[in-house]
């Protein structure tokens, strides 16, 4: 049997645990330069906030209806949810961390010991009162179902837990489940599968195997099973390497000069490069990409470019070398820019790269370059040691609602006053 633990509207929930004053308030949380709404709470939802909407399109609704506003604090948020993992792992014999506000909870072999059920609903309590954190759980026999049943959980009058274990309650859920909000089915799939009359989970598990894999694939086939009870998604206990690394943000300022660009976008490198050797991995490529204001369409300006490492790589030196050359190929000067970005391809681990005999002398030298780089960061802290190109200057970030960093930093703590009632 899996659980899944579904954080209740995460972000604002941990805005909410430090400013009390929150509660039942309409709560935005905006993206890197307070750009765009990417978090709401439920009372922002019930106005019809869209996710992802740029805040000078919602700032009427705002006003109108005191929508308080928020900063992203990941510092805040990353540290609460290791908090939240930590206590799962407590009381499961296994968890897989599935995003920084989920993770599901494997209880195979477990049902003769406890009723699962009374246990999680303990385990949800102790979250909240640890953390001030509300998580919703999903009990279910497979992984797609546990995260429907994670999301009835929320939609039934905020219930702690909703069990999908009965097969009449399965297909009385399902038929009322939009196909478009399974889990795995992607917008293109559910308009597909739309053409063909399936509108719920339900009209989708009664099409045949044979039908699905022809027209879609053998992964949607899978998600066909998981939703009859049979489990075709593997538990993972760590958590798998990522095959691509991506870096970007906007911009609060339009920057017009190449050089500027250049040292941003050496940020974003730097930032791919220690989670690329975090992971113990290289890459065998790179792609940039940069563009002017979305919102302009008379002189909106997009371009990308890629490059393909002979051998592959984690030098520090060499990614920003060839970045920065990707950007003097597409950069055009007569355009004001409000993003840039860098992904890193094919991902693999270091211990399988395969080095050419002709290659091996520059191969080593560059190794213990990047040895030496990364054993300095590692000892003195991140960006001890940074490519010259970026230099040691932050970007510049605009977050005019930034809440206090409560549990990571000292100078923001709370201070509690008690007066004597004499």
């Amino acid at each position: 049997m899996y659980v899944l633990a579904d954080c209740n509207n995460f972000y604002a929930s941990c805005e909410r645990v430090f400013a009390p004053q929150l509660n039942g308030r309409p709560v935005v949380v905006l993206s890197g330069n307070d750009g765009c709404v990417i978090a709401r709470s439920n009372e922002a939802k019930a106005l019809n906030i869209p996710m992802g909407v740029p805040l000078f399109q919602v700032r009427d609704i705002i006003k109108k209806h005191n929508v308080h506003i928020c900063s992203t604090n990941f510092v805040l948020y990353g540290d609460l949810s290791t908090r939240i993992m930590t206590i799962l792992k407590r009381f499961a014999p296994s968890i897989e961390v599935y995003s920084i506000d989920e993770a599901f909870m494997d209880f195979s072999g477990t049902d003769m010991l406890f009723d699962l059920e009374s246990y999680i609903a303990e385990v949800a309590k102790y979250v909240h009162r640890a953390t001030g954190v509300p998580v919703a759980f999903g009990i279910a026999p497979t992984k797609t179902l546990a995260k429907i049943a994670s999301r009835m959980a929320k939609k039934e009058n905020e219930k702690i837990y909703y069990s999908l274990t009965e097969k009449s309650e399965i297909d009385r859920v399902l038929s009322q489940f939009p196909v478009g909000d399974v889990w795995g089915i992607g917008k293109k799939s559910a308009q597909k599968l739309n053409l063909y009359g399936v509108y719920n989970a339900k009209n989708f598990i009664d099409l045949s195997s044979m039908f699905i894999r022809t027209k879609f694939s053998i992964t949607t086939e899978k998600i066909r099973n998981e939703l009859l009870g049979i489990s075709c998604f593997e538990f993972e206990n760590m958590p798998s390497e990522k095959e691509s690394i991506t870096s970007s943000r906007s911009f609060h300022t339009a920057i017009t000069e190449l050089n500027p660009l250049k040292e941003v976008l050496a940020h974003f490198v730097s930032n791919v490069h220690s989670r690329l050797v975090k992971q113990s991995s290289v890459c065998g490529g790179v792609t940039i990409y940069i563009h002017t204001n979305r919102f302009d369409n008379e002189t909106y300006y997009f371009n990308s470019q890629a490059s393909v490492f002979e051998q592959h790589t984690d030098s520090l030196l060499e990614l920003v070398s060839v970045c920065s050359k990707l950007l003097e190929n597409i950069f055009v000067a007569r355009y004001a820019y409000k993003k840039c970005g860098v992904i890193l391809n094919d991902i693999i681990p270091k211990s399988g790269q395969i080095v050419s005999l002709f290659d091996q002398e520059d191969f080593e030298r560059k190794e213990k370059l990047s040895k030496a780089i990364n054993s300095v960061n590692s000892t003195f802290g991140k960006n001890t040691l940074v490519s010259a190109r970026r230099g040691f200057d932050s970007i510049p970030v605009r977050k005019d609602n930034l809440s206090p960093q409560y549990t990571t930093d000292w100078n923001d703590i709370l201070v509690v006053n008690c007066k004597s009632s004499k």
